[in-house]
């Protein structure tokens, strides 16, 4: 019987009880659990996971985000399995897209994408996880350009062809999309297995890190781009789908300086000219931190 070897960077010295529980209760088969230990930041993501792939001992490697929980049972076997029915698949994950276009843009940007997954996120103070399913590729198997990074998991063997990049990107982002590409460079597929239901407990957030990286990203694969992989795109909805991933970064890029001119002190300062209450206000909050 084959070994999965599950290995996560966590921003602690371990992962939690909860996690190793819930691995143990639901994976079904031989594993061994790999903890990279970036308590100190020591390690980009990339360097993490090239730990993890050096000491790893399994035929397949499951690379996951420690904020994860699993809700299939003997999810273990149904990954073994289908790469055994699938032998050329090199890479599968829960969550993807199909179309990468020629520009920087993240697996979701384009919003043509196929997966099943639980997402949790704070609304109000309150844990709340809701269902998001896309079903934009209906065939099986279902292959897609990339996958999200919050589980993906491999055949160990397509690692004699692809590497985690610690060279070129020294930080969180893009490690994903990088190796999904990598992927299917090597001559192997990127697909998305249905049947292994996963929980994400927190939905992220899209920094100017984030957005720094998907330059670097499209620079080293600008050359391959735009990748279609699972659907047919006429070029009518390529370039549709791009004006989307366009407008996403528009978008942030205009509330980025936003809140930078909010931030401001000529901003603060027209505020109060505006509404002297307010200067009043923080003067005597001042004095009050002052005698307190």
């Amino acid at each position: 019987m084959k070994m999965i070897s599950i290995i996560i960077c966590s921003r602690k010295h371990d992962v939690s009880g909860e996690l190793k529980h819930n691995i143990l209760d639901t994976i079904g088969t031989e594993y061994e659990l790999i903890v990279v230990d970036n308590s100190h930041n020591n390690y980009s993501i990339f360097s993490a996971y090239n730990e993890g792939l050096r000491i790893a001992k399994g035929d397949v490697l499951c690379f996951m985000h420690e904020d994860v929980f699993f809700h299939t049972t003997n999810w273990g076997e149904k990954l073994e399995h289908y790469f055994l029915k699938y032998p050329n698949a090199g890479m599968v994950g829960v969550a993807g897209t199909h179309y990468l276009p020629k520009m920087p843009a993240a697996w979701w940007d384009t919003e043509i994408r196929s997966g099943h997954l639980l997402q949790g996120s704070i609304i109000d103070g309150k844990y709340v996880v809701t269902e998001d399913m896309w079903q934009d590729c209906k065939n099986n198997p279902t292959q897609v350009v990339s996958v999200d990074g919050l589980w993906m998991s491999f055949q160990k063997k397509v690692f004699d062809f692809i590497n985690w990049d610690e060279t070129l990107f020294k930080g969180f982002h893009g490690y994903d999309t990088d190796i999904s590409l990598q992927v299917w460079n090597s001559g192997y597929e990127v697909h998305i297995i249905w049947d292994i239901l996963i929980e994400h407990k927190s939905s992220g957030l899209a920094t100017i890190d984030f957005y720094k990286c998907l330059g670097v990203l499209y620079e080293k694969w600008s050359n391959v781009l735009p990748v279609i992989h699972g659907v047919a795109i006429s070029k009518g909805e390529q370039c549709a789908r791009m004006r989307i991933a366009e407008l996403r970064h528009e978008l942030f890029y205009s509330n980025l300086k936003l809140s930078e001119i909010c931030k401001s002190r000529s901003y603060r300062w027209g505020t109060y000219i505006q509404h002297p209450t307010l200067l009043i206000k923080s003067i005597l909050s001042h004095i009050l931190r002052l005698f307190t």
